[in-house]
């Protein structure tokens, strides 16, 4: 199989560097030192969702920036509240009988990265069934969380019932449940939020800070998945001393390669950390390749999944079978409209 060569230049390359570096490790330093500054690295980094690695390459580059420091900071300041408040939300569910499963950033980030340095993630994904959506509702109002306030470009937005059932009527997840932690001896930090020009989940109020722990609770992966599928084989992790269920690494090995392709090749999203995830959870979790196939051709998706695939195996160095890229390409040809 034939692949051509990616054309780039300005931003898309430098961010393409970053993503190599996340992916591989390997450091193209001469494509960075001679077309950009540090400040510029961590602006990329924040457009297309790898942070961790543009300041990881930042130190490299040039160790003494002291200012990107505080980011790391409140990284870790921001990964707290956010384990604290799932920990909250996982108690009073649990106590109510109701089983979630956890699932995207946070589950990531305590299993698949070995730093946890410069994490910041807009909000804590969650899972639950669709016959407990009443009660998890219920539970977590009594728990402190609120539907009727968001964090907005770095300011509170208020939310009438009538938004958050006109939204849930057509999503497959429920309008997000928020909490509010205030940032203690934060003035430091405000001044640099204001200078980066870094909102969301951070919000100053007359110069106090807060951290806005959102809680996405999903009932289905995306319309028309079943149950059976959504639920399949869920694994038990020990997060921050709580036991809790994962999705299991087949199920994410399907969902996120395709809800990628959806959000970047069809929505237009600029984000890449997706890829980086996919490679870690390839290269430290066993893979049910069977399963991601039969899940492929039943919900036709093997077009995303040969794309984003190929280009982990292709600039990635990621290993994936040779027989399940076969039967991907042998399910495309039969589909329709492709």
């Amino acid at each position: 199989m034939k692949h051509t060569s990616l054309v780039l230049d300005g931003e898309s390359k430098i961010a393409f560097s970053i993503l190599l570096y996340g992916l591989t490790g390997n450091l193209n330093r001469a494509d960075l030192v001679t077309e950009i500054f540090p400040v510029d690295l961590k602006y990329i980094g924040q457009r297309y969702g790898l942070m961790p690695w543009s300041l990881a390459i930042i130190n490299i580059l040039d160790n003494s920036r002291e200012e990107f420091l505080y980011y790391k900071e409140l990284s870790s300041i921001a990964i707290s509240n956010q384990l604290s408040a799932w920990k909250k939300a996982h108690t009073a569910l649990n106590a109510a009988g109701i089983e979630s499963i956890l699932f995207k950033g946070l589950l990531f980030s305590q299993l698949l990265l070995d730093s946890k340095d410069c994490l910041i993630f807009n909000d804590v994904d969650i899972l639950i069934k669709p016959s407990e959506i009443e009660t998890t509702k219920r539970v977590l109002r009594e728990a402190g969380f609120s539907q009727n306030f968001v964090s907005h470009d770095g300011d509170i937005l208020l939310i009438p019932d009538t938004l958050i059932d006109d939204f849930e009527s057509t999503h497959y997840e429920l309008f997000p449940f928020t909490s509010l932690c205030e940032v203690n001896d934060s003035q430091k930090y405000i001044n640099y939020l204001k200078d980066f020009e870094i909102r969301h989940p951070f919000i100053i109020d007359n110069e106090k800070l807060f951290i806005a722990v959102e809680l996405d609770v999903h009932h289905n992966l995306s319309k028309g998945i079943d149950q059976e599928d959504v639920w399949f084989t869920p694994t038990t992790h020990q997060i921050d001393s709580v036991s809790t269920l994962g999705l299991n690494p087949s199920t994410l090995a399907w969902f996120i390669p395709a809800r990628f392709y959806h959000e970047v090749m069809i929505l237009g999203a600029m984000k890449t950390r997706p890829l980086i995830d996919l490679s870690l959870l390839i290269s430290k979790e066993e893979i049910n390749w069977k399963h991601v196939a039969l899940i492929s051709e039943k919900y036709s998706l093997s077009a995303s999944l040969f794309y984003v695939f190929s280009f982990l195996s292709d600039y990635g160095k990621v290993r994936i079978p040779n027989s399940f890229m076969l039967e991907l390409s042998q399910q495309i040809k039969v589909q329709p409209n492709y």
